[in-house]
């Protein structure tokens, strides 16, 4: 008779086992199923109200990941007044400008203090910016992402 009960008793867990392993899992495909929905959703939203964006993927740890929104022409700097204010003390008021001309974009320093650095190398002049490029104003690398322009005026 116990062995009878002992049995059931395993069957009945292996029964309850399965059935929250399949929970579990539907809940994480779901999950990556929003995830991926809410991603795509926000990518689109920035493409409609943003030229770009910068995302910081070297820096101080308060700021990591953070993203910020390019018009067609955007000041860069820590000042109030900048287009693009990211609070790094390393980065002069008014640090930089990119903007959008003639169908490309471009990156120039505006006298700062700490320079800055279009994929390692020194901007002393305007120069060309690309998709995936990575800029670094002071201490803080940004990953443009650069947005098709088409239809839109030149800054």
């Amino acid at each position: 008779m116990s062995e009878q009960i002992y049995h059931v008793l395993v069957i009945g867990a292996r029964y309850w086992f399965c059935l929250a392993l399949i929970y579990i899992v539907f809940g994480v495909v779901n999950g990556v199923r929003k995830e991926y929905r809410y991603n795509r959703f926000v990518r689109q939203e920035a493409q409609a109200r943003f030229a770009g964006i910068m995302e910081v993927v070297e820096g101080p740890e308060e700021i990591m990941g953070r993203r910020y929104g390019l018009k067609l022409e955007s000041i860069i700097g820590r000042g109030r007044s900048c287009d693009v204010n990211v609070e790094d003390a390393s980065i002069s008021r008014s640090h930089c400008r990119i903007y959008f001309k003639q169908g490309k974009w471009y990156v120039e320093d505006a006298g700062s203090r700490n320079g800055t650095f279009l994929n390692g190398k020194k901007v002393s002049r305007p120069k060309r910016i690309y998709h995936r490029d990575i800029l670094k104003l002071g201490d803080v690398e940004f990953d443009m992402t650069l947005y098709e322009q088409e239809g839109k005026k030149d800054a």
